[in-house]
């Protein structure tokens, strides 16, 4: 991040948390503001619905073109909207009317703060800066973050993702073999016992690679699962089976396709809970406490202070002074 944004940033209350990203509350409104190589980006964390987050990317997009340049504005799921603008347009100064601009409008299409949690979706306690940006969580899952604050191993992570799945397959395969029904529910513990499993060997807290491992882990057990399940049922050798089972779903056999679409779908809910799981738990690295929601705003005077329009004689305005 240049000086000049730093200065900006800094004067603003923000606090750096990498070279290249700031946090802060603006008006209650966490914020975050980026350097993307020649981009600046700004995350505002609002609550709104889609017609107040259309009408403020409109009107957005056409503040950048009255500035003589290009802002580029999303919204994600009516929580976080992002604006991006070049370096050359987010001067100091385009910043400050940038930001004049984003408040003016929230206040005229009754935009809020968001106030609910990032990853429950419970009322937020605390605002706070987590996975390199500025969010909102409750107590509950603040204390959860907290507990673990190591920096957590990808090796051991992916052993223990792999391992949680083979478990979770455990009592499907057990239900198919011994009880002779196929109950496909069960997959759901597959994917959610992936995570367990990655968290208690101490997982790396990369986001990336944390859903990765439960996602593949949980691919493999249950196609594992498949394979071992008839194995066991048929009476044949393992690998055989696992020849046969590839050769079935070449010939694209209905039963046998079937029957492990079934389970993935499934399987997806268990992977969709651990991704949950997962945001909690790479927040643990970095998180820290910026201020509670209701607490009062970092920066609440107007952004741009007024200057009284000078006058092209001189003479006139001494007068007016005078």
């Amino acid at each position: 991040m240049d000086r000049q944004t730093t200065m900006w940033a800094n004067a603003k209350g923000f606090r750096a948390i990498n070279k290249d990203t700031m946090v802060g509350m603006i008006e209650r409104i966490p914020v975050t503001l980026r350097i993307d190589g020649q981009n600046t980006v700004f995350l505002f964390s609002v609550e709104a619905d889609a017609a107040q987050l259309a009408s403020l990317s409109t009107r957005m997009t056409e503040y950048g073109a009255e500035l003589g340049g290009t802002l580029q504005v999303m919204t994600e799921g009516g929580k976080v909207v992002l604006v991006r603008g070049g370096a050359a347009l987010l001067n100091q100064q385009g910043l400050d009317r940038l930001l004049l601009m984003f408040l003016q409008e929230t206040r005229t299409l009754g935009i809020q703060p968001r106030t609910t949690c990032e990853i429950c979706g419970r009322p937020a306690e605390s605002v706070v800066a987590a996975d390199a940006r500025a969010t909102t969580v409750c107590a509950s899952c603040k204390d959860s973050a907290k507990k673990n604050v190591k920096k957590g191993n990808p090796i051991t992570g992916f052993i223990g993702a792999f391992l949680g799945a083979a478990v979770g397959a455990v009592p499907w395969i057990v239900c198919i073999t011994v009880l002779n029904f196929y109950l496909g529910y069960l997959a759901i513990l597959i994917g959610a016992c992936s995570f367990i499993g990655y968290r208690l060997l101490g997982g790396s807290r990369k986001k990336g690679f944390a859903i990765f491992s439960v996602v593949l882990s949980t691919l493999l057990a249950v196609l594992a699962s498949e394979v071992v399940s008839i194995a066991i049922q048929e009476e044949i050798p393992l690998m055989l089976t696992a020849l046969l089972y590839m050769k079935a779903v070449v010939n694209l056999d209905f039963v046998i396709l079937a029957n492990t679409a079934f389970a993935l779908v499934f399987s997806a809910i268990g992977i969709s809970y651990a991704v949950r799981k997962i945001k909690t738990y790479i927040f643990a690295d970095s998180m820290e406490v910026i201020a509670p929601v209701s607490g009062p705003a970092a920066y609440a005077q107007p952004v741009i202070q007024p200057t009284a329009p000078q006058l092209e004689n001189p003479e006139q305005n001494t007068k007016n002074q005078g």
